[in-house]
């Protein structure tokens, strides 16, 4: 049987505890499973974590990794906030929404970030991903943002061929 080793694991919303873990690597999976269990909201997060090695109640710091973890956003409560059709099966496409010849839909922003822009060619909704680098600065992480277009808005969508007529019934 492995010795188990004591681990306080520690969360940049202030949190920690002390776990068991054979190792420094086990150590580090249970601290982004026990993060990622916590409440970050449905927007997404970088959240920044610690594990330190315990040796007789005391942290031992040349046995410590710091570890990022991404918090994937909650895409369907985020939709259904923004007013997108419950039962819109989403198919995205960039045509017609700007950006570079190249690469439609894509847009530079200041310093490292970029926005990436997209429609759902069913319904119409908006979306905007804001990309980040995070060497300039750790706090900073990937976003994404929906929108529904007015109805005027997504008229001229469906005039230009960028969304589906509606359903005739």
């Amino acid at each position: 049987m492995r010795k188990m080793r004591k681990y306080r694991l520690w969360c940049e919303d202030g949190g920690s505890k002390d776990v068991e873990a054979p190792n420094l690597a086990a150590a580090v999976e249970r601290l982004k499973r026990w993060v990622r269990g916590r409440d970050w909201g449905d927007e997404g997060a970088r959240v920044w974590g610690e594990v330190t090695r315990l040796r007789g109640g005391r942290l031992i710091e040349d046995e410590t990794a710091t570890v990022t973890v991404e918090i994937e956003p909650d895409h369907t409560a985020l939709m259904r906030r923004a007013g997108a059709p419950p039962d819109c099966d989403h198919e995205w496409s960039s045509e017609g929404g700007g950006g570079c010849t190249e690469n439609p839909g894509v847009w530079g922003g200041k310093g490292m970030v970029i926005f990436h822009s997209a429609h759902c060619i069913h319904c119409g909704l908006q979306r905007v991903v804001q990309t980040t680098d995070s060497q300039r600065n750790r706090y900073e992480h990937d976003t994404v943002k929906y929108r529904m277009p007015s109805s005027g808005e997504l008229a001229e969508m469906r005039a230009e061929g960028m969304v589906e007529p509606p359903d005739a019934e």
